[in-house]
């Protein structure tokens, strides 16, 4: 077995999001799915070639790419998903290719300009983390290829610990609390009414410090990080931008 198929995406990811995506429905094209793809121009300075998203949803991300003239390669794990992103991109009437499956131990067969990942990373332990980077370094990306990773950011999800609401987009119970010892947010659904069994996932936080560490010896290394709707960090503090938001955006680059 490869180290990349021993840090095969954790079980329990398949089942949470097939099950939140039976609930919510598919998305459409959202006004963050636009920003992120403009993202990519604007962090990479790329304004054409060859996009891989990882985790990608229910597509909208991918299809807000594709509408911009990439060549975009949507890889999910969750079959619900995976469907919703090839009927939204027959709605658009992009060319996006949708391959459902384990991103790190399917053969994609090509390498990419840019791979991107919007609010996957951190799903698994560390090794699940830094096997991404190895593969994006070795086996993904071309050379002068980009990555770029939404990161959970501990600071906030530890201000947002106890919190117990109603999610206005699926109308289920949802609670926030997290484990401090392994530095993940714990986030608990009641998908079938209050009764119902709960179903939680739980995902990495890193600080910036911690991903730059993470990313030693994978191939790659941390060109910027930066709040989402800043362009820097220009507060440190977690009184500022990189305190109040859930993550943050990190531009990776191969370490030459």
């Amino acid at each position: 077995m490869t180290p990349a198929a021993a840090a095969a995406t954790p079980g329990w990811v398949r089942g949470f999001y097939d099950r939140k995506s039976e609930v919510a429905g598919p998305s459409g094209v959202l006004d963050h799915h636009v920003e992120r793809a403009q993202a990519v121009e604007t962090l990479t300075g790329r304004v054409a070639g060859r996009v891989l998203e990882l985790g990608a949803g229910a597509g909208g991300s991918a299809v807000a790419t594709a509408r911009l003239g990439y060549d975009v390669t949507a890889v999910e794990l969750s079959g619900v998903r995976a469907g919703f992103a090839r009927d939204l991109a027959r709605e658009h009437g992009v060319d996006l290719t949708v391959v459902e499956g384990d991103f790190l131990t399917h053969d994609l067969g090509a390498r990419f300009d840019v791979v991107t990942m919007w609010n996957g990373f951190g799903m698994g332990d560390d090794a699940h983390q830094r096997a991404i980077l190895e593969a994006a370094g070795s086996r993904w990306l071309d050379e002068g290829g980009h990555v770029v990773l939404d990161v959970y950011n501990p600071a906030a999800w530890i201000r947002w610990a106890g919190t117990d609401e109603v999610d206005e987009e699926t109308g289920c119970r949802n609670v926030v609390d997290y484990d401090v010892v392994g530095a993940r947010f714990v986030d608990t659904w009641w998908f079938d009414g209050p009764d119902g069994p709960p179903m939680a996932q739980t995902v990495r936080c890193y600080a910036p410090v911690d991903l730059e560490l993470l990313a030693r010896g994978t191939g790659l290394c941390v060109e910027s990080c930066r709040p989402a709707g800043h362009p820097a960090f220009t507060d440190r503090m977690a009184t500022g931008p990189l305190g109040e938001d859930w993550g943050y955006r990190a531009v990776l680059r191969h370490d030459v």
